[in-house]
């Protein structure tokens, strides 16, 4: 069975309520799953990198997080996780190829693995914000959206010469 998901049930990153809650069923027997899927894309055969937050309730529990073609036949970046009671980015690589059924990207449990770990897994409650996709091999900060994608704007990075710069000490600069 898919997680119960409901949506901003904790402070998020950003401080606001906005980290959503996951209860994954018990997983009581070798070869069942659980997973909850973002919506599948067709995307371009290229590398993409997710990123997304996540803490567990009581911290230790493993999750998977990955990319599967939406046809089943393929996974991308398959990692399992292992969660804390703080909020930590965790990361993949995967490359797709340029299949017609899309692609999705997937978090969840799985009892499928190897012999040493098929075995049952007990329900838990899970914690997740600010997932993205990015076509590259790596994040960028996360860009707030809602059901679409958006173009990243050019990042910049200020920091005020006043009580930075010292007369008397030196300073550097660097232009990139």
């Amino acid at each position: 069975a898919a997680p119960t998901v409901t949506a901003d049930q904790t402070p998020g990153p950003d401080g606001g309520t906005t980290g959503d809650k996951l209860v994954f069923p018990a997983c009581e027997t070798a070869l069942q799953a659980s997973f909850q899927y973002a919506n599948c894309a067709v995307l371009t055969a290229a590398v993409y990198y997710v990123s997304l937050y996540l803490k567990g309730n009581a911290g230790g529990e493993q999750v998977y997080l990955f990319a599967q073609r939406c046809d089943g036949l393929a996974y991308g970046g398959a990692v399992l996780k292992t969660l804390t009671t703080s909020w930590v980015r965790h990361t993949i690589t995967w490359t797709a190829d340029a299949d017609a059924d899309g692609w999705a990207i997937c978090l969840g449990r799985d009892g499928r693995d190897t012999p040493a770990q098929d075995t049952a897994t007990a329900a838990m409650t899970i914690f997740a914000w600010g997932g993205q996709n990015e076509l590259g091999g790596f994040a960028s900060s996360y860009i707030p959206t809602t059901t679409a994608a958006v173009v990243r704007n050019a990042e910049t990075n200020n920091i005020p010469s006043a009580g930075n710069v010292s007369g008397t000490a030196g300073s550097a600069f660097a232009y990139v």
